[in-house]
């Protein structure tokens, strides 16, 4: 979890726990389906996390997409890390020397729903037919 996704969760958490303190404290009687309410707040944190982890933004400006993964595994956007390459030869974050201009990867899109069902249905077309090399 980079610092943005960080502060998201952290403002969501927040706000939530102050809504609930404000409900609780105007509330005199035990609520019986508290353990419910705690459960439903967990699963929203969890899918909270899991979007801000799906959706990668860059960690120099915090704005773009993460498009580029450089050999270390960082990633970032592509105008962020042309501006750090014109001056320095090595990853902003851990600082891994880059020997060649091109040392980075370009994240392709993730396929949509029905690449996916076209994908598993022509591997079950082909199941049933011998290999063809």
């Amino acid at each position: 979890m980079n610092l943005y996704q960080f502060i998201q969760l952290y403002k969501d958490i927040t706000s939530q726990a102050a809504g609930a303190l404000a409900q609780s404290s105007t509330s005199d009687e035990p609520d019986e389906d508290s353990s419910s309410v705690t459960s439903c707040q967990t699963s929203f944190w969890m899918g909270r996390v899991k979007q801000l982890i799906d959706e990668e933004e860059c960690c120099i400006c915090m704005d773009g997409q993460a498009d580029l993964i450089l050999p270390c595994a960082h990633s970032f956007c592509q105008k962020c890390i042309d501006k750090w390459s014109d001056r320095h030869r090595n990853c902003p974050i851990c600082h891994l020397q880059m020997t060649r201009t091109n040392e980075s990867w370009v994240v392709s899109d993730a396929p949509t729903e029905d690449d996916m069902a076209n994908y598993i249905l022509n591997m079950a077309n082909e199941a049933g037919q011998p290999h063809r090399p």
